[in-house]
């Protein structure tokens, strides 16, 4: 799936361009239009998208500025300018860049449409290579992220940031600074035999590429394979819902690049608030929760830490005194997501006690421990796991350095526990998709674009499109089509409506673009329909 802005202050070539692409183009296509440069900002602050077919000539931001805020902000972005007339000054300044093209809008359709495809084109092309990552680039990632490791201790033990880290130079980030955080969890696939340092490694080159130069990031590699991601922007902004969009769109990036060039993907978790370097920890403990409930199978998932979390806060959790009782049932019946929502509330009580030698909190990390040294010894799998994770951590708290390490290990381990058998529980997939299936039947004459859709239902654009058909067997393009035809045969059949009324109702934007759609489907014009089934 890409996606397609058209920018265009006059409305009648916007309908013309954007019908052109909707109906004839072979890409898989998701179109969107702006008839301004601001209103283009505005939808390419929140939405990823491959190609921008834009006019020069226009009031307020002109053209050529948006491709200077393109080229800034959005690297992977390809321009196209598509003009009535030339412009040799803009041809020539923009001559020097591969990513941009320049027709006319005398030219044929033909042209135009065969211009975007060779942009999706040469998109695909970029998708397929590796980038080779400069040794000296990997090496002072490497140094830098030992540093982060050693910073994370000292800010256990003393509990602020040491003055040596502050220093500029020692980290991509300013650690004085909030930041964005995304857990990352990289995923062989069954032919691919990967070192956590090499997933690393390769998640880092196809990442790094399409991240503007804007961004300041940094990758902290954990056990049991996981990452954490932490980005900002560079210059005195707040931002932060931008920054969100455009690493969200580098990690979609990322996963197509990955899955053509490593034979490896990941699913990651991001949340949209930041985030100082002294709350790191209790971050890092919210996605990993936020992750193992709602995120237990594999597959190229990108969810919103914020979404998944106000679904989470309306489940009613039972109270402490049954909690033991119900996280070992949870444990034994193999229910992931009950089991983690409690495991959840325990790990953030626990982590509320500073002092590694207080009484209610030993009391509770054993009674954790306890009650899960019980279920390894009666399934009898404490070897399969000894080769996965230390389990001689599990009943000696002095193996941790914060009762936040304890929490951390015990979700290490509760993950391997679970991947030895099945979970019976409905899947977060299955449930978001038929909130899903409601909404869109709710809105047909809304706005159903996919991103719109992927923001309803949590998830990147890409996965969502790829579980839609795997679940309904049909893209989530021609559901919403039987759904919006649906409801046009029964306005035409049942109402006396007119055809431009129905139109709006069924979501088109003109009558003529309804008609047409209509006709390919039904095999006759709206009318016709209504006067043979009178």
């Amino acid at each position: 799936m890409y996606r397609l802005l058209i920018v265009d202050d006059e409305i009648d070539n916007v309908y013309w361009l954007e019908e052109m692409f909707q109906y004839d183009l072979k890409e898989e296509l998701e179109v969107h239009t702006a008839v301004s440069g601001k209103e283009a900002l505005e939808l390419l602050n929140r939405i990823r998208f491959d190609v921008v077919l834009t006019d020069i000539k226009m009031p307020g931001m002109t053209g050529m500025e948006l491709y200077d805020r393109i080229r800034e902000n959005w690297p992977a972005c390809k321009v196209i300018f598509l003009t009535a007339y030339p412009q040799f000054e803009d041809i020539y300044r923009v001559s020097q860049d591969k990513d941009v093209k320049y027709i006319l809008k005398s030219e044929e359709e033909k042209v135009i449409k065969a211009t975007v495809e060779e942009a999706f084109e040469e998109i695909r092309q970029m998708t397929r290579r590796k980038e080779e990552l400069r040794q000296d680039q990997w090496m002072k990632y490497c140094v830098e992220r030992e540093n982060f490791r050693e910073l994370l201790e000292s800010l256990r033990k003393k509990g602020e940031l040491p003055k040596k880290w502050e220093k500029e130079g020692n980290f991509s980030l300013d650690l004085t600074k909030p930041m964005l955080c995304t857990l990352i969890r990289p995923e062989r696939r069954d032919q691919a035999d990967l070192t956590q340092e090499e997933m690393l490694e390769n998640l880092f080159s196809a990442f790094d590429q399409y991240v503007p130069a804007t961004v300041r990031k940094l990758f902290f590699g954990m056990e049991q394979d996981f990452l954490m991601l932490m980005t900002q922007l560079k210059q005195e902004e707040t931002e932060t819902n931008r920054l969100f969009t455009v690493i969200q769109g580098a990690l979609e990036y990322a996963q197509e690049t990955l899955e053509n060039t490593a034979d490896m993907s990941f699913s990651a978790i991001m949340s949209s608030e930041p985030v100082t370097i002294s709350a790191f920890n209790a971050k890092l403990l919210e996605l990993r929760q936020l992750m193992s409930v709602n995120m237990t199978g594999e597959g190229s998932l990108i969810a919103h830490a914020e979404i998944l979390k106000t679904e989470m806060e309306t489940t009613k959790l039972p109270e402490k005194g049954k909690q033991m009782e119900l996280l070992k049932l949870y444990l034994k019946n193999g229910q992931r997501e009950n089991y983690y929502l409690i495991l959840g509330e325990i790990v953030s009580r626990l982590n509320q006690f500073e002092s590694m030698h207080d009484m209610n909190a030993l009391e509770l990390y054993y009674s954790v421990s306890v009650l899960m040294m019980q279920y390894i010894n009666e399934q009898g799998i404490s070897e399969k796991l000894a080769f996965r994770i230390g389990l001689y951590k599990l009943m000696n708290f002095n193996e941790y350095g914060s009762w936040a390490e304890a929490g951390s290990y015990l979700y290490d381990l509760s993950d391997v526990i679970f991947e030895e058998g099945e979970g019976t529980d409905e899947s977060l997939s299955d449930r978001s998709l038929e909130k899903l299936t409601a909404y869109i039947e709710e809105n047909l004459a809304g706005d159903l674009t996919l991103t719109q859709l992927a923001a309803v239902s949590g998830f990147n654009s890409s996965y969502l499109s790829r579980i839609f058909k795997q679940k309904y067997g049909i893209g989530l393009s021609e559901f919403i089509l039987r759904k919006r035809m649906e409801l046009s045969r029964q306005l035409l059949l049942c109402t006396g409506e007119k055809v431009q009324t129905i139109a709006k109702k069924a979501g088109y934007q003109s009558s003529h673009s309804f008609s047409r759609t209509f006709r390919a489907c039904m095999g006759m014009s709206p009318n016709e329909y209504r006067e043979q089934k009178k």
